[in-house]
């Protein structure tokens, strides 16, 4: 084809290698708005029937499916792991060549839809961001790229699945350099900017023009905020260590596991048991993160939960023990999903714990303080707090919960509480680096 023989012999020039990421951000744009598709049917086709006065019994058991599946596809299909996206790409990115197998660009995406839509409580960003990074990298060969900008084209095709699959141009952008660690030249910079840009557009325009978490009323910014962002911020800081403690034990634990499908099958029971009683952990948990913004928490944690139908507890009990339950068993769910034999990633969980935990901080601070609280705000500013500091990534996460829901006007405060949230894990890491030495 005549356009891929002129990027054949002018890859390494600005222009056309900025065309060539445009190219890979409708590519990863595209394969973000796929996941999304496959995963809400499989989801829809799995959960219909169930209702709120029902007990969930096929929540024991969807889940083991789902896990076999996508440990059968990588072991005996695809021979090749497919789970933690995001280290596979940086094992990439040290590999001479950057070469990432072809069969790598779809089958994550098969990977994740089976899990998540039959029940992991995981996201799809890490199979997302690597699947375009196997873009980035067979687009590269086929183009006979240097090595500089084969490993330039793997981080931006990571860059743009995360900026596809979150509808996050910046936060895309800012995951490339924060979380791969990659040094990108000037031409580099400017191509993961298209790409990104691209990708994240490409899935907007394909899911209809609509954000992932939709709510009625975005807070204004009030000077209070910044206020309530220390407080939050600390909270979510400590909360954020818990949460990476718990979810290195239970990744350690599944390691232990020699056998594969007595692994998977452990994996999905466990991830059973907990959506059985906590049926608000299924999948990314959007749908809840929406609801409790729009002031509809409990009824979004209480649906199909046997918790919440035990007894007649009042509505700040109900609201109190459910979001204290699903902020601490998430990191259980999460780790289960992704560490044993699941394929998904290990974002979108900090964002939904990060909602419970703002959900379950409103409560305690409007009893406390007899002060009207801004519910969404509080929520908004948590999930950016809880996602910088257990992912280590406060630029990606701000933007990503500002672009993610459209809430851009509290920017601000996010940013602060994902600030001191990202310093107070630093902090506890160094002490236990000192500590340790």
């Amino acid at each position: 084809m005549p356009l891929i023989d002129f990027l054949r012999r002018n890859a390494a020039r600005r222009g056309p290698f900025v065309l060539v990421c445009f190219i890979l951000g409708l590519m990863a744009g595209s394969g973000a708005f796929m996941l999304k598709r496959l995963t809400a049917l499989i989801s829809r086709l799995a959960t219909d029937g169930v209702a709120a006065d029902t007990i969930p019994w096929r929540f024991l058991w969807l889940p083991i499916v789902g896990v076999v599946l996508a440990g059968i596809l990588q072991r005996y299909i695809v021979r090749q792991p497919l789970d933690h996206g995001t280290r596979r790409i940086n094992e990439a990115l040290r590999s001479r060549g950057c070469r990432i197998a072809p069969s790598t660009i779809l089958s994550p995406i098969a990977g994740a839809s089976f899990t998540l839509g039959l029940g992991g409580s995981a996201g799809s960003e890490g199979p997302i961001a690597y699947a375009s990074a196997a873009m980035g990298s067979n687009l590269g060969r086929l183009l006979g790229m240097p090595p500089r900008l084969m490993a330039a084209l793997v981080a931006i095709g990571g860059g743009a699945g995360i900026a596809g699959i979150f509808k996050s141009p910046v936060g895309g952008f800012f995951f490339a350099i924060e979380v791969l660690s990659v040094e990108l030249s000037g031409i580099s910079i400017v191509g993961l900017a298209v790409a990104c840009i691209t990708a994240g557009m490409t899935a907007f325009v394909l899911s209809g023009f609509t954000p992932d978490v939709v709510f009625s009323h975005i807070p204004p910014l009030e000077p209070r905020l910044l206020l309530w962002a220390l407080p939050l911020g600390v909270v979510c800081g400590l909360y954020s260590i818990y949460y990476s403690f718990i979810g290195n034990r239970i990744g350690r634990f599944y390691t232990t596991m020699r056998h594969p499908a007595l692994k998977w099958v452990a994996s999905g029971m466990s991830i059973g048991l907990l959506i059985f009683a906590l049926p608000s952990l299924y999948g990314e948990g959007y749908g809840v993160i929406a609801r409790i913004l729009d002031g509809h928490g409990i009824e979004a944690l209480t649906y199909g939960s046997i918790i919440g139908m035990i007894g007649h507890m009042s509505p700040l009990a109900t609201l109190l023990l459910l979001s204290g339950a699903a902020a601490l068993v998430k990191s259980i769910a999460s780790a289960s999903t992704n560490d044993g034999g699941g394929v998904a990633g290990d974002f979108a969980p900090t964002i939904f714990a990060g909602a419970v935990v703002g959900f379950f901080f409103a409560a305690v601070a409007t009893m406390a303080t007899h002060a009207d609280v801004s519910l969404p705000a509080l929520v908004l500013m948590a999930m950016g707090g809880v996602m910088a500091g257990a992912v280590r990534a406060p630029l990606m996460a701000m933007f990503i919960v500002a672009e993610m829901t459209g809430a851009y006007s509290l920017l601000l405060p996010v940013a602060l509480t994902a600030t001191l949230s990202y310093l107070i894990v630093k902090l506890a890491s160094l002490r236990s680096a000192r500590s340790g030495s």
